[in-house]
């Protein structure tokens, strides 16, 4: 699999099923990555994770779906210095279902 690289970039005012922002099925990295105002319908307002995701500096504020409000992660996603928030979901939870990880490294922080 090749990996998706996500430098410097802002994902804004996108809707969706699955993943307003982005539906990941792949392996993916992401540095200085803004989220922002994506709706979903179904699942993931910013994100749909099913595979791996590591990120630092990301921001997820404004998306909503009825599950997962920021991110619906299916695989495995690691965050660092991550501020992530959703706005009125039906469930009202910003991660769904798996927890994210947060490297145990001086400065990294993801506030959920």
């Amino acid at each position: 699999d090749s990996t998706l690289v996500l430098t410097n970039v802002t994902i804004s005012g996108n809707e969706a099923a699955f993943g307003g922002g982005m539906h990941n099925s792949g392996p993916l990295t992401m540095s200085n990555v803004t989220f922002t105002d994506n709706t979903a319908t179904v699942i993931g307002g910013a994100i749909a994770n099913t595979d791996v995701v590591e990120g630092t500096n990301v921001t997820m504020s404004g998306n909503s779906a009825p599950e997962g409000g920021a991110i619906q992660n299916e695989g495995e996603a690691t965050l660092a210095n991550a501020t992530i928030s959703a706005r009125g979901n039906a469930r009202q939870d910003s991660v769904h279902p798996q927890p994210l990880k947060t490297p145990s490294k001086a400065g990294a922080t993801a506030s959920i």
